[in-house]
């Protein structure tokens, strides 16, 4: 076999080598771990301030959940509750890993995100 023919066999073969063959790899998303963190702060707080009777808390709470794309299950999640004196321990102490994730998240919405809630729980916590 001549050497044209083993370089149009090569060329016949990476022709049929089409980019975007393979099956696409799945996006992931570097910021979930954070993400899910913070869903998962802020549905203890939902369930704690609900519990204790703090209306006004849990609903800002929830409308931090569903800002992070939080989705209430279907099935009742019942996280650990807090006190009611933990409960500001614990929004005071969310502060400094929701800058953290700001800081560290990829994506820039939720970075904004992140801050936005940081930024509210310091003002809840009287900071």
């Amino acid at each position: 076999m001549s050497r044209r023919s083993l370089l149009g066999l090569a060329a016949l073969g990476l022709a049929a080598c089409k980019k975007g063959s393979s099956p696409p790899t799945p996006r992931v998303d570097p910021d979930a771990t954070a993400l899910a963190a913070a869903r998962d702060g802020e549905l203890t707080l939902i369930r704690s301030c609900e519990a204790v009777g703090f209306t006004a808390d849990q609903n800002i709470h929830t409308a931090h959940f569903k800002a992070l794309g939080g989705v209430f299950p279907s099935a009742p999640v019942m996280p650990k509750l807090l006190q009611t004196d933990e409960i500001q321990s614990a929004v005071r102490g969310s502060v400094a890993s929701l800058r953290g994730a700001a800081v560290a998240a990829i994506d820039g919405d939720h970075a904004a995100r992140f801050a936005s809630i940081a930024a509210s729980h310091e003002v809840m916590a009287g900071e």
